[in-house]
């Protein structure tokens, strides 16, 4: 389960806060979609805040969030469920 929520907060690849605010979705390293949303001046992941934008690293940037991301349940098929 650990592993599943730290993969949760990993995109592969280099996004900027420039190309992250105009896409609506990504995909975490475990699959799993992200929701993203620009809104009220500021961009959103599922319900979580980004706080800094672009934080350079050596191998790739980073967005500080404000809430832990976590991600969507599975059913035993491996199919996302909505959780209630």
């Amino acid at each position: 389960m650990l592993t599943d929520i730290l993969t949760y907060h990993v995109v592969s690849g280099n996004v900027p806060s420039g190309t992250a605010i105009k896409l609506t979705e990504a995909t975490a390293l475990n699959n799993k979609k992200i929701k993203l949303e620009a809104k009220e001046g500021a961009l959103f992941l599922n319900t979580a805040k980004e706080t800094t934008a672009d934080v350079k690293c050596s191998n790739g940037v980073i967005h500080i969030i404000d809430d832990v991301l976590m991600p969507p349940a599975t059913d035993n098929k491996g199919a996302s469920v909505e959780l209630k």
